[in-house]
């Protein structure tokens, strides 16, 4: 049957009446990223008429000029660092077992997905001035040193978060090599070189230029990381000029010319990973070789020690730091503190709240998707409910956050309403990842069940009671803790809004390492961990029943 391109179905159904929700969800994000764009566009020193000035500009004005150069710089450079150590790293999970390598696999989605206030105050633990290292250094007589702040500590801190979820991507690549290609390597007795060099790297690269599209971004637009370990004016980005712009200098015309010039920015690297985006795999790997080859060799043992040496240095010390700083603490006053338990609540009803409403937007977007597809029925809606979740890649949280401010302001108090901003924002940051996660599960579902459905005349609350839940749940648990969590650590939208009366946990940690509170905020930074991943937790088992694997 052709694809229609009518405003009907082929049984005479309105196409309204197929996808109404999604239609809803996709106006009402469209409606919200015009209305920004809007705002940003008539607050801009140039307008809509000289935005092309704002590129006249990078040449024209030597700080516009350092932040965009040193934004490229960092963000290049924290995506190298991270994919060149996640590939041996890969290699290595997939060619050795040992006990408790799955517990080090789940390390890994922890460090993905952990708070990145946490992950900054780990690094500082370790590298800081009072940190473990200069601890360790100065016993032999060295003086204590101040290598941290800076691009040095960027690139430390953009290492524990992504090399762990590139080493996982790399990972599913490796356990999709056919066991014949081992076979066929015992037969003809290759090194280990040869290996890496004729199957295992081109299996690797196949998801390289997604990989790589999808870090710089998230590099590029990095806020908390850059804004706490930057340590002035030489290590500014973009992200943080538009922060500085609004928040210390109120200078709005400014701050809006900077948004739209990292949207610009944004929008081509979006582009660039759209055209990989169906190459990336989601985090399923369980880290079996067991029909490689064994690597024997001197050479691949030393190998493998240096990497398990790096994995201790980059990842398992940082994230240990946090606990033994904490535990190591005598004064724990911060516990009788009302503002942290009010920072508690906030996260929470964030968390909750965000991800209750980028659950039904993607569950609209995708059911209605697939309520066109089963009509055969592709027109321009149909490819938008996939792709408007990259909304927020093409505009980061900070520019729409900054956006909503200058569309708001006049019209309300905004820091009265600063929770329901931040709730809208943090709903649209958790959509992309919400859509990858839900899209296969839902297009697999379709496969399986649609025939059926129809042949039995199932549909409506029947077929989401029956089919649709047994088969969901266990994505959606995933994709809904997942974007809970995404919540509760943000501290990009709580830096613009936050206030006295609307501080959340990332806030307040935020605080402590600028007052050099290390004794908070250890505590903090220990509490935000636990309720973190006991958040994530306690979703995925709610949502996703009792067998949830992750």
């Amino acid at each position: 049957m052709p694809t229609q391109h009518l405003n009907s179905s082929p049984n005479g159904i309105k196409i309204w009446q197929l996808a109404w929700p999604g239609y809803l969800a996709l106006g009402f994000i469209s409606l919200l990223a015009i209305a920004v764009l809007s705002a940003l566009f008539s607050q801009s020193e140039h307008g809509l008429i000289g935005f092309f000035e704002l590129f006249i500009n990078i040449i024209s004005d030597d700080y516009i000029r350092h932040i965009t150069y040193f934004s490229f710089l960092q963000a290049s450079l924290s995506t190298f660092a991270a994919i060149i150590i996640a590939i041996p790293v890969a290699r290595f999970l997939y060619r050795r077992q040992f006990w408790g390598k799955q517990y080090l696999l789940k390390i890994f989605i922890l460090a993905f997905i952990m708070p990145t206030m946490v992950s900054v105050f780990g690094i500082i633990a370790v590298h800081g001035r009072q940190g473990i290292f200069n601890d360790f250094f100065s016993l032999f007589g060295f003086e204590r040193s101040t290598y941290l702040y800076g691009l040095t500590g960027i690139l430390l801190a953009h290492i524990f978060i992504n090399m762990p979820f590139s080493a996982r991507i790399f990972l599913n690549e490796l356990e999709n090599i056919p066991p014949e290609y081992w076979r066929l390597s015992k037969q003809l007795g290759l090194s280990e070189w040869q290996i890496f060099t004729r199957i295992e790297w081109p299996i690797m690269r196949l998801s390289l230029p997604s990989l790589a599209s999808l870090l710089f971004i998230l590099h590029f637009t990095s806020f908390a990381t850059v804004l706490t370990l930057g340590g002035g004016p030489s290590a500014t980005t973009l992200e943080v000029a538009i922060y500085q712009s609004l928040k210390f200098d109120f200078d709005l015309p400014k701050g809006a010319s900077l948004a739209l010039l990292q949207l610009s920015f944004c929008l081509i690297f979006t582009l660039f990973l759209h055209r990989f985006s169906n190459q990336i795999n989601l985090l399923n790997s369980i880290g079996k070789g067991s029909m490689r080859p064994k690597a024997n060799s001197p050479l691949s043992y030393l190998a493998d020690a240096l990497v398990i040496l790096i994995l201790f240095i980059a990842l398992l010390l940082p994230l240990s730091s946090t606990f033994i700083k904490a535990l190591s603490q005598t004064d724990f006053s911060i516990l009788m503190s009302a503002t942290l338990w009010l920072s508690i609540k906030n996260s929470f009803i964030l968390a909750l709240c965000a991800a209750s409403l980028a659950s039904i937007f993607t569950l609209s977007l995708l059911l209605s998707k697939r309520a066109l597809k089963a009509h055969n029925i592709q027109n321009i809606g149909y490819h938008m409910f996939s792709s408007i979740g990259n909304v927020i890649l093409i505009v980061p949280s900070l520019v729409f956050g900054m956006g909503l401010f200058l569309l708001l302001r006049n019209h309300l108090n905004i820091f009265d309403y600063g929770l329901h901003i931040i709730l809208v924002i943090n709903a649209l940051m958790a959509l992309p990842y919400m859509l990858k996660t839900l899209e296969p599960a839902i297009d697999s579902m379709a496969e399986r069940h649609q025939k059926l459905s129809l042949s039995l005349a199932i549909k409506g609350l029947a077929r989401a009671r029956i089919i649709d839940w047994p088969t969901l749940r266990q994505p959606l648990g995933r994709a809904t803790a997942l974007a809970a969590t995404i919540s509760f650590g943000d501290f990009g939208a709580i830096a613009l809004f936050g206030n006295d009366h609307t501080i959340t946990l990332p806030m307040l940690l935020y605080q402590s390492i600028g007052a050099y509170r290390s004794a908070d905020g250890a505590v903090i930074a220990c509490i935000l961990v636990i309720f973190a991943f006991g958040l994530y937790a306690g979703i995925e088992r709610l949502i996703g029943g009792k067998y949830v694997k992750t």
